[in-house]
C-alpha cells in the first residue's frame, strides 16, 4: 500500500512535467499519462524492488523537474492576470531553479527543513493559485477577471462568492445585452440588429439610433 501511495503521488509529479513536455507538440494528456506511468514504476522501484541508483536519480530528477514546472505555471498564471504572462513565466522558472538549489543545499549541509520548505513551496502556492484561476473564471463573465483571481487567492471559496455576485462592468453588461438582443433578433426573424453604442435593437438599414441618438455605421 505504501508503494502505491508513494508511486501515485510521484507519478503525479511526473505526469505535470511530462504535460509540459507535451504541451509543445500538442499532446498534453498523453504527454501527462506517460510522465505519470513512467515516474511512479520509477518510483516504485527503487522504494520496494531491486533498483538501482539510475533509476532513483531518473525519478528525482523528474520530481524537481515538475516542481519548477509548477513555479513556471505560477508564475505564468500570476503573470497573464498582470498583463504580462512572459515576464511571470520566466520570473517562476527562475524561482524554481533557485529552489532546487536551496533544496539540495539543505540536503548536503544538513538542513532538511529548509529542504522541505523549498519542496513543499511550490505545491502550497500552487494550490492557492489554482484558486485564484478559478475566482478568475468565474468573474470572467462579468467582466472582471483580475477582480475574481485575487478574491479566490486570498479568500479561496468566501472570494469565489464574492466574485459571483458582484455586479459586472459596464462593458460587460453591454455585451451580455447585445448577446441576447441579437439572439432574440434571430429567433424573430425580425430586421432588428442591437446598436453597437447602447445594445437596444434598432432596424438594420439604421444611421441614426432611436434611443441613444448617436449615428452609427449601416449594416452590412
Amino acid at each position: 500500500m505504501e508503494t502505491i501511495f508513494i508511486g501515485t503521488i510521484n507519478g503525479l509529479f511526473g505526469g505535470l512535467l511530462g504535460s509540459a513536455i507535451g504541451r509543445r507538440f500538442g499532446r498534453a494528456k498523453l504527454g501527462f499519462g506517460i510522465g505519470f506511468v513512467v515516474e511512479g514504476a520509477l518510483t516504485a522501484w527503487s522504494v520496494h524492488g531491486p533498483g538501482s541508483r539510475v533509476t532513483s536519480l531518473i525519478s528525482w530528477a523528474v520530481f524537481f523537474g515538475s516542481l519548477i514546472v509548477v513555479w513556471a505555471w505560477i508564475g505564468g498564471t500570476v503573470g497573464r492576470v498582470q498583463g504580462n504572462a512572459a515576464r511571470g513565466r520566466s520570473t517562476g522558472l527562475a524561482i524554481g531553479i533557485t529552489s532546487i538549489v536551496v533544496a539540495f543545499a539543505g540536503r548536503w549541509i544538513g538542513l532538511y527543513v529548509l529542504t522541505g520548505i523549498a519542496v513543499c513551496a511550490p505545491l502550497v502556492i500552487g494550490w492557492v493559485v489554482l484558486f485564484g484561476v478559478v475566482g478568475e473564471k468565474i468573474g470572467r463573465p462579468k467582466g472582471r477577471e483580475a477582480f475574481g483571481f485575487w478574491m479566490g487567492f486570498w479568500f479561496g471559496v468566501i472570494g469565489w462568492i464574492v466574485a459571483a455576485v458582484v455586479q459586472p462592468t459596464n462593458e460587460a453588461r453591454a455585451t451580455q445585452i447585445i448577446a441576447v438582443n441579437e439572439a432574440v433578433a434571430a429567433a424573430t426573424g425580425d430586421d432588428l440588429r442591437p446598436c453597437p453604442l447602447c445594445a437596444e435593437l434598432i432596424r438594420q438599414a439604421a444611421v441614426l439610433c432611436r434611443y441613444c441618438g448617436n449615428e452609427i455605421a449601416p449594416a452590412t
